[in-house]
C-alpha cells in the first residue's frame, strides 16, 4: 500500500551542478577530461555522447548493467519517458588507439513491455586501457530501478518507486526515495534517505563498508542491524522493546509494520531518524 509524505518533508532537489557538468561535456567535442574522479594513467582520452529518449510504458521498470563509471538517476514527475544521456571514454596511450576502442563501447537499449534495459557492452580485456561509461538518466517518479554495476558510484534520487543497486566497488546513494530498497554492496559505503512505505522493505548489505540511513521518526518497521567489526548505532528513533549488543540492534519501529533490515562485515552502521 503506498502512502503520501508529510507536508513537512524535505522538497526534491535535482543536482544541477553534476548534472550539468555530464550534460556540458556531452556537448564538447573532443574533449579529454575525467568526470567520475578516478585516477588515469593514461596519455589520451577519447570521448563520445550517447543520448536517447524511450517511451517508458506503464508498469514498466528499469533496468540499467554498467561496467565502469557514473550512475545518476533522477525521477521527474513531469516524465512519462526515460531520457539518457551517456558519455563513453576509452583511454589509451595514442589517439589513434583510443579512437579504435571507442568503437568497441557501445550503449545498447532494450525495450520490453514491463522493463527497459539500458546495458553497457564492451570488450572484456582492456589490456591497460581505461573504459569508462558516465550515464544520468532521467526517469518517470513512479518507475522502478534496478541497477547493475562493477567499479564507480550509483546515485538514485527523487524516486517514488522501488530500487534496487547490485555493485561491486563504490558509493551508492539513495536520496529522496519513497518505496521500498535493497542494496547488495562488497565494498564501498551507502548512504540512502527512505520513506518506506507501509510494509516496505530497507534491506542493505555491505561487505567492507559503512551504512548511513535516515528515516522519518514516524517509521513503522521491524529493525535489525548488525556488524561483524564496528559498531551501530541509533539517533531520533524510538525504539520498542529494544534488544542489544555491541555489534547488534534488534527492535520495533512505530507498528512495526515494515522491515529494516542493515548488515555490514567491516564497518559502521548509523541509523537516524528525522
Amino acid at each position: 500500500m503506498k502512502a503520501t509524505r508529510n507536508a513537512g518533508g524535505p522538497r526534491r532537489v535535482v543536482l544541477p551542478g553534476r548534472v550539468g557538468l555530464v550534460l556540458c561535456l556531452l556537448t564538447a567535442a573532443g574533449c579529454e577530461i575525467n568526470i567520475s574522479g578516478i585516477d588515469r594513467d593514461v596519455d589520451v582520452i577519447a570521448t563520445e555522447g550517447f543520448q536517447r529518449t524511450i517511451a517508458a510504458p506503464t508498469q514498466a521498470d528499469l533496468r540499467i548493467e554498467a561496467v565502469n563509471g557514473e550512475v545518476l538517476v533522477f525521477g521527474d514527475p513531469d516524465l512519462d519517458a526515460v531520457e539518457v544521456d551517456a558519455l563513453k571514454q576509452v583511454g589509451s596511450d595514442s589517439r589513434r588507439d583510443a579512437n579504435r576502442w571507442l568503437d568497441r563501447v557501445d550503449i545498447r537499449v532494450t525495450e520490453h513491455a514491463d522493463e527497459i534495459r539500458i546495458e553497457t557492452i564492451q570488450p572484456r580485456e582492456n589490456h591497460g586501457r581505461l573504459v569508462e561509461v558516465d550515464y544520468v538518466i532521467r526517469v518517470p517518479i513512479d518507475m522502478n530501478v534496478i541497477v547493475h554495476h562493477v567499479n564507480g558510484s550509483v546515485e538514485i534520487e527523487a524516486l517514488d518507486a522501488d530500487a534496487a543497486v547490485f555493485h561491486v566497488n563504490g558509493e551508492v546513494s539513495l536520496l529522496d526515495v519513497f518505496g521500498s530498497v535493497t542494496v547488495d554492496l562488497v565494498n564501498g559505503r551507502v548512504d540512502a534517505e527512505v520513506w518506506i512505505p507501509e510494509d516496505g522493505v530497507i534491506d542493505l548489505d555491505v561487505t567492507n563498508g559503512d551504512i548511513d540511513l535516515d528515516v522519518p521518526s514516524s517509521v513503522s518497521a521491524e529493525l535489525r542491524a548488525r556488524v561483524t567489526n564496528g559498531s551501530v548505532t541509533v539517533s531520533g528513533l524510538t525504539l520498542i522493546d529494544p534488544v542489544t549488543t555491541s555489534r547488534s540492534i534488534e527492535a520495533t519501529l512505530g507498528g512495526g509494520r515494515g522491515l529494516v533490515d542493515l548488515e555490514t562485515v567491516n564497518g559502521t552502521i548509523r541509523i537516524r531518524g528525522f
